[in-house]
């Protein structure tokens, strides 16, 4: 699956550390669910998940891959309509020491 969100973890890494972290039937709290990549790894491995996003955009992107997920149908999954926010440049130590 292409990479949604600029922070998607792979969902095979995130499934071992749900198997290194918890037995099967526990349930895992995602308070940054984003595009549901926890959720999938759950799903995959036996575990319930709640998840909390923000977000609407990536709610609703988590919503369709966990439907997919559970239902194994194929469904479109749009690209974000986000803007990118840019934030300010931080200023490294140095620069903020005086001369």
């Amino acid at each position: 699956m292409p990479q949604i969100k600029c922070t998607q973890k792979p969902v095979n890494l995130i499934k071992t550390l749900i198997e290194w972290l918890t037995n099967p039937g526990d349930t895992v709290l995602d308070p940054f669910l984003g595009s549901g990549t926890t959720a999938i790894g759950c799903i995959r491995t036996g575990r319930r998940c709640i998840g909390i996003e923000k977000d609407a955009g990536y709610f609703e992107i988590a919503k369709r891959r966990i439907y997919s997920e559970r239902t194994g149908e194929v469904i479109a999954i749009p690209k974000p309509e986000f803007e990118e926010q840019v934030l300010p440049r931080q200023m490294s130590l140095f620069e903020a020491l005086p001369n």
